[in-house]
């Protein structure tokens, strides 16, 4: 990308209020977890305060009887993509605040907003069409579509659309390892069935589904280079800013449905190198056979030790 364009999207790129969300009560049924929003609504600032750690066997326990109800639920998506013939896991790469050196690989992911914890894919369409910003050698932003439908456009005021889009398709060119339950909302199905896990560092759950870029878009040649953008608390409130993040987003070559060690970010169509000994990998990588996550994070090369 020139220079010029990520001068301008420096500046924010918009506004957001705050979440609003639910708690929700999880309990095991026969081969899935049943999901039930709990009222009352509560603000990002309450919902904040629930999430501390828990014991794990309380927990667990509790999901399989009578429920358990945690702090919120959240939403991620595993992404995987085709360049060449390879395939690739996307991940947003954030810095370590604690740490002088190394950079977290976090899967598409959010909160999820009060309207949406009845239908959650439509808040990680959200997620993807903000933090996954494709840009041609001519500065034309690629959009993404779900069963041929967009799933958004923001930012449309910053940048100026490609004519074609990426498609998503149901996909399991990667799965994470013990991710293996299904859930529904008040016993309902939900669309493109998530799976879920559970993270009692945080009192958490997530939801998360998984899709492959199958698309006649050509990134090469379109000299494609990736970039994102990440949203910034602006008040006590936790309102929101969206600020442009040039390359932010890391690939993982996969080999026969695993992780490897070749890592790299895309600039100009072409694939550059990133040392895999920086790279972090978060509590989704970390889950147990219950489905539990056992760490907040796990670095790239222990885990390919254990994969």
């Amino acid at each position: 990308m020139n220079k010029v364009l990520i001068m301008k999207t420096s500046k924010v790129l918009g506004n957001k209020k705050a979440i609003r969300t639910k708690k929700v009560l999880i309990q095991k049924k026969e081969d899935y977890y049943d999901v039930q929003p709990v009222e009352p609504e509560l603000s990002f600032g309450q919902m904040s305060k629930e999430r501390v750690t828990v014991n794990f066997d309380e927990m667990y326990k509790d999901l399989h009887n009578e429920g358990y109800t945690f702090a919120n639920i959240g939403v991620g998506g595993i992404l995987t993509l085709s360049v060449n013939g390879d395939d690739y896991l996307f991940g947003i790469k954030q810095k370590v605040r604690e740490q002088k050196i190394g950079t977290i690989f976090n899967l598409i992911s959010g909160y999820i907003h009060t309207k949406h914890l009845n239908n959650p894919i439509k808040a990680l369409e959200e997620e993807i069409s903000e933090e996954i910003l494709p840009f041609t050698k001519y500065n034309q932003l690629i959009r993404f579509q779900i069963n041929g439908k967009g799933i958004g456009n923001p930012f449309n005021r910053s940048f100026k659309d490609y004519d074609k889009k990426i498609s998503l398709i149901e996909g399991n060119k990667y799965n994470l390892p013990n991710l293996t339950k299904f859930s529904t909302v008040n016993n309902r199905e939900l669309e493109d069935a998530p799976r879920i896990f559970f993270d009692p560092q945080r009192n958490t759950a997530k939801w998360v589904f998984n899709y492959h870029a199958d698309s006649d878009v050509d990134l090469s040649a379109l000299e494609v280079s990736l970039h994102g953008s990440e949203d910034y608390a602006r008040n006590e409130n936790f309102d929101t800013s969206t600020k442009f993040k040039p390359y932010s987003i890391a690939m993982i070559r996969l080999d026969k449905s695993r992780l490897t060690d070749m890592v790299y970010f895309m600039d100009g169509g072409n694939l550059k190198e990133v040392d895999p000994a920086t790279i972090i990998l978060t509590e989704a990588f970390t889950l147990n056979e219950k489905s539990i996550a056992e760490k907040n994070k796990i670095g790239l090369m222990d885990f390919l030790k254990k994969q």
